[in-house]
């Protein structure tokens, strides 16, 4: 049921991808520093919508790999701690008289 959904909405999405690109398909002046180009509006549009999400990403990167690295940290920890109590369990207890 969950497959059938996504695809659903992956088809919806590329439908209004494919609206959008037919509604904005005149030809726009792009310039850039060496020169210009003429492209539909919906290419330009598309482009500056994947620039921003890889800008997005990287930008990210930094906090996804410090949290990871502090997971790996606790759960070294952990592991650890863990060793010590199962080692503390096995010992005998000692009565004081």
């Amino acid at each position: 049921m969950a497959r059938l959904f996504r695809f659903v909405v992956y088809l919806i999405v590329a439908l209004l991808a494919l609206v959008f690109a037919l509604l904005n398909a005149q030809p726009t002046q792009f310039n850039y520093y060496y020169g210009q180009l003429e492209i539909p509006l919906s290419l330009i549009i598309a482009i500056a919508i994947a620039v921003g999400a890889v800008l997005g990403v990287v930008a990210s990167m930094g906090i996804v790999i410090r949290a990871k690295r502090q997971s790996t940290v606790q759960r070294r920890n952990a592991e650890i701690a863990e060793k010590e109590l199962s080692k503390l369990r096995a010992l005998p207890l000692k009565e004081k008289h």
